[in-house]
């Protein structure tokens, strides 16, 4: 009998066709599914910020968090945030 479950269709799929997308997307799928994922991208989240605020490059973080992003059309702007 066939194993129906999600991993074993992946890697199925990983066999039959090892195209590029998959094997630069695989390695954060596998991430993703450790339970220990969250915590190291909030602490190196965490470490990032912190060396970012204390840098000479604090400045930066100000001016990112002020940034206004929008879609342009032809006559219109509508601003998203």
């Amino acid at each position: 009998m066939p194993d129906l479950s999600p991993e074993a269709d992946l890697v199925a799929f990983d066999m039959r066709d090892p195209t590029p997308i998959i094997r630069v997307v695989r390695p954060f799928q596998e991430f993703g599914e450790k339970e220990s994922s969250s915590g190291i991208l909030l602490i190196a989240s965490t470490v990032i910020a912190l060396v970012w605020a204390n840098s000479r490059w604090s400045d930066t973080d100000h001016d990112f968090w002020h940034t206004k992003l929008g879609l342009d059309f032809i006559d219109q702007h509508d601003s998203i945030f």
